[in-house]
């Protein structure tokens, strides 16, 4: 066990680790003690800051300080460190909920944010609570987030994975808070994904017409659709295998190609140099773009301009939306937490086999009558006909084009940008298949006389 009772009369924190753990502490506060932790089947230490913040902004700004110079301090700028504990600050203002309005100083708040960002510092993925203090008062209750896990670049990168889990407090009036890191986190089979990058590639659009060529099963219009994508997606694979494999090292090989030659040109010019760096910083700018496209389709960010190449940026982003994604444990009907991946795959699969397949013996058809009875409203002859009416091409491929990006692709891994991309491969097949599907709609063969939207006038 270590506290800080040297720089503190109260000893506001106590660090207690279990003996299979080996902790140095560096340096310490009165509001923070600098740790370094090895833990074992963790390869690595971990360097790890204990907070606890004062109560006052004043008071807070040392605790600031002290966060900016360890950042910068060496070696840890260059390594894995998180920061947790009580920073009694929140760091925005949807942080904190109160029935009675209070009102609350910016000034705080505006501090916490310049030194997260002076020092690139965010949250690590949590579960659990969102606000992780009460002040347990029944006249004028408040709740907050002043209990969290902040993160520097290196620590994403090497614990990709690790989240924060907030419990229920009990008679406490914080949240406990348990942080869990895998090391080498299970590795399941990759899911097919689409990304633009790949109709970068000068022969994309003949690697996916061969496919779409191949011979497929007979049936509708939409089954030939599904079947002509999955062949479209093995060519994918093998485009994305031959053309763009270990995208982020050959780019970096790209620059560093490029660079050589354009010191030998600007040192000792000749027109063979010319030509090789024309041709290197071509090659360069095709996996710089492809790769950028790649982080940005990953990452989900919708509000950057092409040309922001800040991939270190995209990176992150991409490993906190990954941790965020991931289902680290569910909890029974009984409170119990079930954190083992087996049990977890059973659990959801019992729970949409009792929602969506069995059969309900309390559930009975709505008649036309029923329905008309939910709402007053009534469709009049030119609107029930353009509802009932079957989209046009015109329609369909407006509506395709207007599609957003970076969205999240269907099961068969094609976001809106792949029939963006090969249009003038797959325009024909989705017509049809999209056609085939509302006539088959609108034939009676799916939906009876009631279905149509002319019966609920």
């Amino acid at each position: 066990m270590d506290n800080n009772y040297c720089s503190s009369e109260l000893g506001r924190i106590w660090v207690v680790w279990d003996p299979s753990v080996s902790v140095l502490v560096f340096s310490r506060t009165d509001q923070l003690m600098m740790c370094s932790i090895k833990i074992p089947n963790i390869s690595q230490s971990i360097a790890v800051t204990f907070v606890y913040g004062r109560n006052t902004e004043a008071e807070r700004r040392p605790l600031w300080e002290d966060i900016s110079r360890l950042a910068a301090s060496s070696p840890l700028c260059d390594s894995a460190w998180i920061l947790a504990g009580d920073f009694n600050q929140i760091a925005s203002l949807n942080e904190h909920y109160s029935i009675i309005q209070s009102n609350m100083s910016l000034r705080g708040l505006e501090d916490f944010q310049t030194c997260l960002t002076d020092n690139d510092l965010t949250d690590i993925p949590s579960r659990g609570l969102f606000y992780t203090w009460s002040n347990h008062q029944q006249d004028n209750p408040i709740i907050r987030k002043l209990d969290r896990v902040l993160a520097n670049g290196e620590w994403f990168s090497a614990f990709p994975s690790a989240t924060a889990v907030f419990d229920p407090p009990g008679d406490s009036d914080h949240a406990p808070c348990i942080i869990q890191i895998d090391n080498q986190p299970a590795v399941s089979k990759k899911c097919f994904k689409y990304f633009s990058f790949l109709a970068t590639h000068p022969q994309f659009l003949s690697f996916i017409s061969e496919a779409w060529r191949a011979d497929i099963a007979v049936g509708s219009a939409m089954f030939s659709l599904g079947e002509h994508l999955k062949a479209a997606r093995k060519a994918c694979r093998v485009l994305n295998k031959q053309g763009f494999s270990n995208l982020q090292q050959r780019t970096k090989e790209a620059l560093t190609t490029l660079e050589d030659i354009q010191f030998l040109m600007m040192t000792n010019p000749s027109p063979s140099l010319f030509r090789e760096e024309h041709v290197a910083r071509k090659k360069w700018d095709f996996f710089a773009v492809a790769l950028e496209s790649f982080y940005r389709q990953k990452s989900r960010i919708k509000w950057l301009k092409e040309g922001d190449a800040n991939t270190r940026f995209f990176h992150r982003a991409v490993l906190a939306h990954h941790a965020k994604n991931l289902i680290k444990y569910l909890r029974r009907e009984d409170g119990v937490r079930v954190e083992n991946v087996d049990q977890i795959k059973g659990m959801m699969e019992a729970y949409y086999t009792h929602l969506l397949g069995s059969a309900s013996v309390n559930v009975s058809p709505f008649s036309v009558d029923s329905i008309r009875s939910l709402h007053p409203f009534r469709c009049d002859q030119t609107l029930a006909e353009k509802i009932s009416a079957i989209p046009t091409d015109e329609e369909i491929i407006q509506t395709i084009f207007s599609m957003p990006r970076n969205k999240a692709p269907g099961p068969d891994g094609f976001p809106a940008e792949f029939f963006w991309d090969a249009w003038e491969v797959v325009k024909e097949s989705t017509l049809d298949a999209r056609s085939g599907q509302w006539a088959f709609l609108s034939s009676s063969s799916l939906l009876g006389s009631s279905g149509y939207a002319s019966e609920f006038r």
